[in-house]
């Protein structure tokens, strides 16, 4: 009898701790989003940890992290910096051979989540001297680079893998007398320490309390996730940050941007 006792004691256990993990995987709940922080392999990156709670934002059931999911808030801002490592340029039977080297046709090649021990900047988590996975015949193409460390190419400040415009002589000339900062900004500067010191003597927000404006058009699952976040939960509104109206009448669409089923 005892046996029996214990084992449908832990039975119960079981099946109770087994329906709030599948609650907290499938439900859009405050509750069931805060839970999810259980299944978190490993701390998120800089880039992803406003989202790190919201899991089918980049994995799909037995797909692991699919291509389309980093395209799809990525994708914009890589076409704007003209990327020239896009898919395209390895899409090309003549550079096809390079993909033995390193896939690059798949973002999570390069940047790994859940992965803190590997992170570098800007969420890389190749080693540094990935770049000569490709290019070790630099130093002959260009007798300038002979004499530079392989793991530079990114950190002295010459390179970046996505875009490159700063290194076009065309570009350069373009824009040689412009200012360093064009104006108007996209953000207002803020008084962060007054923000963050009023922000301390409000009380947590609800979806329902949401400032952003209309042409957002923020769908009730990003709200949901902002309210229950350090920010909804701190009294950080969306207009604490974003502003609606820029100098002389623009829209600030980062918002509209930012919006995404």
């Amino acid at each position: 009898m005892p046996n029996k006792t214990l084992w449908l004691t832990a039975l119960l256990i079981t099946l109770l701790v087994g329906g709030y993990l599948t609650y907290a995987l499938v439900a859009d709940t405050p509750i069931a989003m805060n839970a999810r922080a259980v299944f978190l392999p490993g701390n998120t990156t800089r880039g992803h940890y406003q989202i790190e709670l919201a899991c089918s934002a980049c994995h799909k059931p037995f797909q692991g992290t699919p291509q389309k999911a980093c395209v799809n808030c990525h994708g914009a801002a890589l076409k704007q910096a003209e990327d020239v490592h896009a898919n395209h340029k390895f899409n090309d039977p003549r550079n096809a051979a390079m993909l033995l080297h390193i896939n690059v046709l798949q973002c999570v090649t390069c940047h790994r989540e859940h992965k803190p021990e590997l992170v570098r900047g800007m969420g890389v988590t190749v080693p540094d001297d990935f770049c000569f996975s490709c290019h070790a015949d630099i130093a002959k193409e260009r007798p300038s680079h002979k004499d530079f460390d392989q793991k530079t190419c990114a950190s002295a400040g010459c390179h970046n893998y996505h875009d490159e415009k700063a290194l076009y002589e065309d570009f350069l000339s373009a824009h040689l007398h412009e200012p360093d900062i064009k104006q108007p900004a996209l953000l207002a500067q803020h008084n962060l320490s007054e923000q963050h010191i009023a922000a301390d003597r409000k009380n947590p927000l609800n979806e329902s309390l949401q400032d952003a404006p209309a042409l957002a058009q923020l769908p009730p699952a990003q709200l949901n996730a902002w309210a229950v976040s350090a920010h909804g939960q701190g009294g950080i509104n969306c207009s604490d940050c974003h502003q609606a109206k820029l100098a002389g009448g623009q829209t600030d669409r980062s918002l509209e941007k930012s919006a995404r089923p």
